[in-house]
C-alpha cells in the first residue's frame, strides 16, 4: 500500500473521532486539503503532515478552543481559533511538526 493511500485511510478513520473535538469548520474540506498537500508536497518525504484530527487534538492540548477555520496555504496549516487567553487568533502551523510558526490576532 502506498503512503498516500495509507495516509488517506488513516485520515478517514480518524474523522470518526473528530466530532467530539471542539471545531466549527468543514471537516471534509479540511481533510481534502490535507490529502492534496500529502499528494503534492510529501509524496517522497520520510514524514507526512499531521491529520486534521491530530491538529485539533494538538491545539486543544495547548489550550486553544473554538477552532473556526482550517486551511492549507502555501504548504502551511492556517487555523483560526481562540487562544488560551480567550483571544481570536490565526495560527500558522507546521504541518509535520505541529510547531506554531506564527500566531496573530484575527
Amino acid at each position: 500500500m502506498t503512503r498516500l493511500a495509507l495516509a488517506a485511510l488513516t485520515g478517514a478513520a480518524a474523522l470518526a473521532a473528530l466530532p467530539a473535538l471542539a471545531h466549527d469548520f468543514d471537516v471534509e474540506e479540511a481533510q481534502a486539503a490535507v490529502a492534496g498537500l500529502i499528494g503534492e508536497e510529501y509524496m517522497d518525504a520520510a514524514e507526512l503532515p499531521m491529520s486534521v484530527t491530530a491538529v485539533v487534538a494538538h491545539l486543544e492540548e495547548l489550550g486553544y478552543t473554538e477552532i473556526e477555520e482550517f486551511r492549507v496555504e502555501d504548504g502551511v496549516y492556517e487555523i483560526e481559533a481562540t487562544d488560551p487567553e480567550g483571544e481570536e487568533v490565526e495560527i500558522d502551523l507546521d504541518p509535520v511538526t505541529g510547531e506554531i510558526m506564527e500566531s496573530e490576532e484575527d
